[in-house]
C-alpha cells in the first residue's frame, strides 16, 4: 500500500484546497464543497483496484473508468447547471429525468463502490484471486440491476396507487360514529406530475370509496405554491360527506425554493396557497379544531401546523396543545400532524383522548413493500415509526407513505397511498 499513500496524500490535500477556495466564491457556490467528499471516497476506493485495471485490456479498462466517473461528472454538471438555472424552475419532465438518472448512476455507483472495496479485501487478506474476481463480477451485475430497477421505477410503482384499509377499533369511538370513514391522504407534491392522470386516479378512488372524510396532512407541493394551480380542476372533483381538511407541511411554506427576494414574497405564496385551499373548499387547519358530528355524537378533528425537532430550515409551528386548548375532554379527538415527531413523547401520552393521529411526511424513503399482512420500508433501518399503523396506550397512530414523490422521483415496491381508516366502537 506504500506507493498509494503519495496518490491519496495528493487527493486529500486538493480537497482541502478545493474547500478553502469555496470560501472565496459566492454563496450559490460554497455548497460546492460538500461534493469534493464524493470526489474523495470515489478516489479512495478506486485506487486499491488500480493494479487490477491495469491487467485489463485498454478496451475494457476505458469502460470500466468511463461507467465509474459518470455518477461524479453528472452530479457536477448538474450542481453547476442548478447555480445558473434553479432546479424548481426545470420542467416537470426535464426534473423526473435528471433525478432519475442521477440517483440510478449513484445508487448503483455505491453498490459498486462496496464490492470493490470487499473485492479488496479479499485480495489482500485471502490472496484468492480467483474468489476476488467472483465478487467483482457479482459487484458489477448487482450495481448493473439496480441501475436498471431505478431507471424502470417511475413505471412500475409510481403510476397507479393503492388503497389501504384499515380499521380502528377503540372504546373512544363514539357508537354514533361506528362504520365512519375516513380518507386519509398525504405529501401529493404536485410538482412532480407530468399530467393530470396520477391524480385523475387518485381523485377517482378516493370518491369510489364514498368517505365520510377526507383528511390530507401536509406537503401538498414541494416549491412553490403554484404548482397546484394547473391540477385544480381534477382536484376540485374530490368529495367527502364532512368535508376536507388539510394541514401545513414542511414544503408546504416555500422554504426550500431559494430563489425568494423578499420575505413578502415567501408570505405571498402562502397566501397562493391559502386562495387554492379555498378555491377547493379544503378547509385549512392551523393549531386549530373543528367538531363533527354524526347520529348524535361529536368528535373533534383536530389540526396543526408543521412540527419537527431541532434545528431546521423551515417552519416548526405546529402547537397540538393549541389545537386543543378549547376542546372539552370528554369529545374524542382526531388529530392531524404532518410530521409524527411529538406522537411517541406526547400525543400518546396526553390525558386528553387523542385516539387517532394521522401523519405523513417521510413517505417511507419510497423503498419497500406493503401487503395485507406486513409491511417494511428502507426507513426502517433509521427510524422507529415509519410507514402504516401503530398503537401504543390504547392510542392510534397511523403514517401514510405519501402519493407523490420528493427528492427522487420514483418508487421501489412502496406504491402511492390511499388510506381509508373505518373507526368501530
Amino acid at each position: 500500500m506504500k506507493k498509494y499513500r503519495l496518490h491519496i496524500a495528493i487527493v486529500l490535500l486538493t480537497a482541502i484546497l478545493f474547500n478553502v477556495a469555496t470560501l472565496f466564491l459566492p454563496p450559490n457556490f460554497r455548497g460546492l464543497s460538500l461534493y469534493s467528499l464524493l470526489f474523495v471516497f470515489d478516489t479512495l476506493v478506486l485506487m486499491p483496484f488500480l493494479h487490477t485495471l491495469n491487467s485489463w485490456s485498454s478496451r475494457w479498462r476505458k469502460t470500466f473508468l468511463v461507467a465509474y466517473w459518470a455518477p461524479f461528472t453528472a452530479l457536477v454538471v448538474i450542481v453547476l447547471t442548478a447555480i445558473f438555472f434553479p432546479f424548481p424552475d426545470w420542467t416537470t419532465s426535464v426534473k423526473i429525468a435528471v433525478a432519475t438518472l442521477l440517483f440510478a448512476l449513484y445508487l448503483s455507483h455505491f453498490l459498486l463502490c462496496m464490492f470493490l472495496i470487499i473485492n479488496c479485501l479479499v485480495r489482500l487478506w485471502s490472496k484468492n484471486k480467483r474468489a476476488a474476481g467472483v465478487v467483482l463480477a457479482f459487484g458489477i451485475s448487482v450495481a448493473t440491476g439496480m441501475f436498471a430497477v431505478c431507471l424502470a421505477a417511475p413505471f412500475l410503482w409510481t403510476v397507479s396507487p393503492q388503497v389501504t384499509k384499515v380499521t380502528i377499533t377503540s372504546n373512544d369511538v363514539p357508537a354514533g360514529f361506528s362504520g365512519y370513514r375516513i380518507v386519509h391522504l398525504s405529501d401529493l407534491h404536485c410538482d412532480y406530475f407530468r399530467n393530470e392522470r396520477p391524480l385523475q386516479s387518485m381523485v377517482d378512488s378516493v370518491n369510489s370509496l364514498n368517505p365520510d372524510l377526507i383528511v390530507i396532512t401536509g406537503d401538498v407541493v414541494t416549491f412553490r405554491a403554484v404548482e397546484m394551480k394547473r391540477f385544480l380542476n381534477v382536484l376540485q372533483g374530490m368529495k367527502a360527506t364532512d368535508g376536507i381538511y388539510v394541514v401545513m407541511g414542511n414544503h408546504d411554506y416555500g422554504s426550500y425554493y431559494n430563489r425568494w427576494e423578499s420575505m413578502a414574497q415567501v408570505f405571498q405564496n402562502q397566501d397562493e396557497l391559502f386562495d387554492y385551499y379555498r378555491q377547493l373548499r379544503w378547509q385549512l387547519l392551523r393549531n386549530e379544531s373543528v367538531y363533527i358530528e354524526k347520529n348524535g355524537d361529536t368528535i373533534v378533528l383536530a389540526g396543526t401546523e408543521n412540527q419537527c425537532m431541532g434545528e431546521t430550515h423551515y417552519p416548526c409551528k405546529g402547537d397540538f396543545h393549541l389545537a386543543l386548548q378549547d376542546v372539552p375532554e370528554r369529545y374524542p379527538v382526531v388529530l392531524m400532524t404532518h410530521d409524527p415527531v411529538y406522537w411517541d413523547r406526547e400525543i400518546s401520552k396526553d390525558p386528553r383522548p387523542v385516539m387517532l393521529t394521522l401523519s405523513g411526511h417521510s413517505h417511507g424513503m419510497q423503498i419497500g413493500y406493503r401487503s395485507p399482512s406486513s409491511q417494511w420500508s428502507l426507513l426502517g433501518i433509521f427510524k422507529k415509526y415509519r410507514i402504516g399503523l401503530y398503537r401504543k396506550n390504547d392510542r392510534f397512530l397511523y403514517i401514510n407513505s405519501g402519493f407523490g414523490v420528493v427528492g427522487f422521483p420514483f418508487r421501489i415496491g412502496l406504491r402511492p397511498e390511499i388510506t381509508v381508516l373505518t373507526l368501530e366502537y
